[in-house]
């Protein structure tokens, strides 16, 4: 993932938790990337208009894919 990248949440997002049910099939770009002393390797998000930080690089990267411009 890399600044920038439109994403899209697939519906594998709905086993987790209710922050993670309520994204699943939603379209985001990736703002920044980067270490997080509380989280980890995280990433921000915007997400339906607003800025979200501290979701988790890798569960982000494992649970959404790349919107093909070329579709």
């Amino acid at each position: 993932m890399k600044p920038g990248e439109l994403r899209r949440f697939d519906d594998t997002a709905l086993s987790g938790t209710p922050d993670t049910r309520r994204v699943s099939g939603k379209t985001f770009m990736v703002v920044s990337e980067g270490p997080d002393s509380w989280n980890g390797y995280c990433v921000t998000i915007l997400l339906d208009g607003a800025l979200e930080a501290g979701w988790g690089y890798d569960w982000v990267n494992t649970h959404s894919e790349v919107i093909n411009e070329a579709r």
